[in-house]
């Protein structure tokens, strides 16, 4: 008889060295599995909000189909809102995903779990962000994203230098993806400020 302590079977020593190669990256692989469950709760609510917002749109009268919604040939707040919800979240996906992992592999795998924990918090809330920035402000949905967006450059800028990419030209990048980040969202600003609808925006008083 087999002693209980003792692995019976080839499956149950791959097990257990399986588990061992894990439990060092076992905040990585949480702060993953948490993202992933907002992606796809991100996911099968906005298949969820076309339906509810079709419905509505139909009982007001609206000469809609449900492609309408689900492609944003919609002028309705709501309608953009659900959309960019899913979108802005499978957009980021990659470039979040590759430097996180990146980072823990080769950097520090505590401090990208602390990083991921706060970028998968602000991941989450993103929709209340951004139905507040389309409701009132368009600056408002900045506190989900800016953040999100530093959290992937500081992955990307520690592993540059890891590599030794020459500081200057680690920062000359950055400084100009900051400078095009800051162009659009004035951009954002004046469109709100004048009220008007130029180039498809929605102006966020309607």
């Amino acid at each position: 008889m087999p002693s209980p302590h003792l692995p019976s079977s080839a499956a149950e020593v791959m097990a257990g060295a399986s588990s061992l190669m894990a439990e060092p990256f076992k905040g990585p692989i949480t702060v993953t599995l948490a993202y992933f469950v907002v992606y796809y709760l991100f996911c099968f609510g906005q298949t969820f909000m076309h339906t509810v917002l079709f419905a509505t749109l139909k009982k007001k009268g609206e000469s809609v189909t449900l492609s309408d919604v689900k492609l944003g040939r919609i002028e309705d707040p709501m309608v953009t809102a659900v959309n960019r919800m899913f979108l802005n979240t499978a957009e980021q996906a990659i470039p979040f995903l590759t430097s996180f992992w990146l980072y823990a592999l080769l950097v520090d795998r505590e401090d990208a779990t602390l990083y991921g924990w706060v970028y998968v918090g602000l991941r989450a809330v993103y929709p209340l962000f951004l139905y507040l920035g389309l409701k009132f402000y368009t600056a408002i949905v900045a506190f989900s994203t800016a953040g999100q967006y530093l959290i992937i450059f500081y992955f990307l800028v520690k592993l540059a230098f890891l590599v030794g990419v020459p500081a200057w030209v680690t920062f000359s990048i950055l400084g100009v993806i900051m400078c095009l980040m800051s162009v659009i969202a004035f951009r954002y600003h004046l469109v709100w400020a004048l009220g008007k609808d130029r180039e498809g925006l929605q102006p966020l008083s309607q």
